[in-house]
């Protein structure tokens, strides 16, 4: 039976496609459907058309280097001519752009900035969403409000990459319903690294906070999170309020330093008993490394009160470490000078035994002059260390040793007392409690101290004058030529003894400072620097040099004409040491009339143009007193004495006179060309930087 097709039919055999019929029968329609010819042609050509389009975009958009190079444009444009630029960079497609732009403006301070960083964030950006919320956050509550709805759209799309940002930003605009996101961002430390625009966190925890009352912060003082206790702790510790003494008792026994520390500086603030006791307790117990902690965070957190508050907490036994902790507490107190410590330190020092603290209390009170620190330092200066700190106990010694081999304590109490004196001279009865202790620590040592000298004259002391004056005008003879060493204690002493009659302004002894001028007898004997160092003269001539340098210092601090003439003759005699001249000098500016210092202008200009070393001396001497009170007419005449020819050890005198005063311009212009001598460069710039 014949089969259909037929097993040879070439349709079964040959390769390739197959025309079938259409199932509608219609055979002229041939094996391709219209329809999907049309499809087909309408993807290729939108294929097409994307290809194209995107190679116009690809050509369009602008390469790093071209923003860069845009960026350096605009930032040479004055202010208000790059607002407009930024501005339009907002609507670019370049997410750099924007980015760029939205900061910029804002570091400018552009109130557009917040309407364009708030239309920013509905392009669903993260990247530029992050720089958006920064800007918002800039400028704050109420300026950036608008931005709020903004924010809180744009938070329900925001990843890890802008959610910090974005929470931080309403955080900032004070938007209450992101408080328990903005707590799990804090708990996991992403909160703490946004940065602020232009760079550095952003994050403030009493933003944060502030978004809910204490009391509800307050019962988060359980939570599992560190960072989140210590938030705890650190704002409802500057509260000071009593109501929260159970929350910060808690705290401060946290096994967290950092939480227990901001916990202790609320205690401290509240400072009743029951706040008080354990805080103190938690101090006893502390190891080494804590107990520093703790301390800084009461420094830090309340001021001095907090220190003083800790020294009812230090070590009872053993000694030692009482020692220890006591002395580290003062030492902070020393560090921050804080006078709103004052009052709690006088009521210690009050209830404390311990004479070495007392007198520390004294110089805390003293350094930042508060008078109550006299009384402490007198009982200080009549204490003997041989007697009060005994060997045995080790640790009682500062940066000079044990503290019974050195007299630090007295020396740094008479400077403290001095300080006093001057800093409140109208008190000058209230610190001659003082003056007895003073007194007899200056007598019983072979040598009275400069700083008991000082305090003496400083309250005008009566009972110390006729001791001022045998320690000045001692009865022991001037050194023989040839005289070897040792030099004579009494000249050391006169020098400061001089020196301090001086400023009490004792008239009986005037004619007797003066004649200290008067003590070489032979004119011609040389006891400068140079005419020690031969001859045997150097007992002589140094014992010289002392009385007249103390009595120079003397008279400058008595500040009376009477002295100018008998110490310009000083200055001028070239036979005299140096130093003495140059204390005469510095004087000269305290005594000199105005008419005295024109006439020591027209000397130093004089000297300092003479071509010998001696001669330009006293001109350097003189430009000494113009600098201490400057006379602005003779500064160009100065200025020209500045040669090559000027010995080099003088040309700074005469430059820091020529700078104790404004420079006009002739003479800056003059400066400016000596700058480019090498032998004179220093000189000169010297000048010009104190001048202007």
């Amino acid at each position: 039976m014949a089969q259909f097709p037929p097993d040879d039919d070439l349709s079964q055999m040959a390769p390739g496609p197959k025309a079938q019929a259409a199932e509608d029968g219609n055979f002229r329609r041939g094996r391709f459907n219209p329809i999907f010819v049309l499809i087909a042609l309408i993807t290729v050509l939108g294929g097409a058309a994307a290809l194209y389009f995107g190679f116009k975009k690809d050509k369009e958009r602008m390469l790093p280097e071209q923003i860069a190079k845009e960026k350096m444009n605009i930032f040479v444009l004055p202010e208000s001519d790059q607002l407009p630029k930024w501005r339009s960079w907002t609507s670019s497609e370049e997410e750099d752009m924007v980015q760029e732009a939205l900061i910029q403006l804002g570091m400018l301070e552009d109130p557009e900035a917040i309407k364009l960083a708030t239309a920013a964030l509905a392009r669903k950006n993260h990247a530029i969403n992050g720089v958006a919320a920064q800007v918002l956050a800039h400028f704050g509550s109420p300026a950036a409000d608008e931005g709020k709805p903004a924010l809180l759209e744009a938070l329900k799309l925001a990843d890890d990459s802008d959610r910090p940002q974005i929470i931080w930003a309403l955080v900032s605009l004070k938007e209450p319903s992101v408080f328990k996101e903005a707590m799990e961002l804090y708990r996991t430390a992403k909160l703490a690294k946004v940065q602020r625009l232009g760079g550095g966190n952003a994050f403030d925890p009493e933003k944060l906070a502030a978004l809910v009352s204490n009391d509800e912060l307050a019962s988060m003082a359980g939570d599992s999170s560190n960072a989140v206790r210590q938030l705890v702790a650190t704002v409802i510790a500057r509260t000071g309020d009593a109501k929260y003494t159970d929350v910060l008792i808690k705290l401060v026994n946290d096994e967290d330093i950092d939480v227990a520390g901001q916990a202790a500086n609320g205690l401290g603030k509240i400072g009743d008993e029951k706040a008080r006791d354990p805080l103190l307790k938690k101090l006893a117990e502390a190891s080494k490394e804590n107990r520093q902690k703790f301390l800084v965070a009461l420094r830090d957190g309340i001021g001095g009160e907090g220190l003083v508050l800790a020294l009812s907490g230090v070590a009872k036994e053993p000694e030692e470490r009482n020692w220890f902790q006591t002395e580290q507490i003062f030492k902070m107190l020393e560090e921050l000078a804080d006078p709103r410590a004052n009052e709690a330190l006088v009521k210690w020092a009050e209830a404390s035994k311990e004479p070495h603290w007392r007198a520390e209390v004294g110089m805390r009170l003293a350094e930042i002059g508060d008078i109550r620190g006299a009384k402490y330092l007198a009982d200080r200066m009549a204490i003997d260390p041989e007697t009060t700190y005994p060997k045995e106990k080790f640790w009682q010694h500062d940066a000079g040793g044990h503290l019974s081999k050195t007299d630090n304590q007295r020396v740094w109490a008479a400077r403290m007392l001095a300080d006093l004196a001057v800093m409140q001279p109208d008190k000058k009865d209230e610190l001659k409690v003082g003056e007895k202790a003073v007194m007899k620590w200056l007598t019983d040592k072979p040598q009275p101290h400069a700083n008991g000298l000082r305090f003496l004259a400083n309250i005008q002391s009566d009972e110390a004058k006729t001791k001022l004056r045998e320690w000045a005008f001692p009865d022991t003879p001037l050194p023989k030529e040839g005289a070897q060493p040792p030099f004579p204690t009494e000249f050391e002493t006169a020098q400061s003894a001089l020196r301090y009659l001086g400023k009490m302004k004792d008239e009986e002894s005037f004619d007797k400072l003066v004649k200290q001028f008067e003590r070489k007898k032979d004119k011609k004997m040389d006891i400068t620097n140079e005419g020690l160092m031969g001859a045997g003269l150097a007992m002589l001539g140094m014992a010289l040099r002392a009385v007249a340098y103390g009595a120079a210092q003397g008279l400058g601090e008595w500040g009376d004409k009477r002295a100018v003439k008998p110490m310009m003759e000083l200055v001028e005699d070239e036979t005299w040491h140096e130093e003495a001249r140059l204390a005469a000098c510095e004087a000269l500016a305290w005594c000199a009339t105005p008419d005295d210092m024109k006439e020591i202008a027209k000397r130093a200009i004089k000297f300092g143009a003479e071509k010998t070393p001696r001669k330009q001396f006293i001109g350097a001497c003189y430009a000494t007193t113009l600098s201490l009170r400057p006379m602005p007419e003779v500064v160009g005449e100065l200025e020209g004495l500045l040669t090559p020819e000027l010995d080099p050890s003088l040309r700074f005198a005469f430059a820091v006179a020529i700078g104790a005063t404004k420079i006009d311009d002739a003479t800056r212009d003059k400066l400016l060309e000596k700058v480019k001598n090498p032998e004179l460069r220093n000189a000169a710039a010297l000048a010009l930087i104190r001048g202007g």
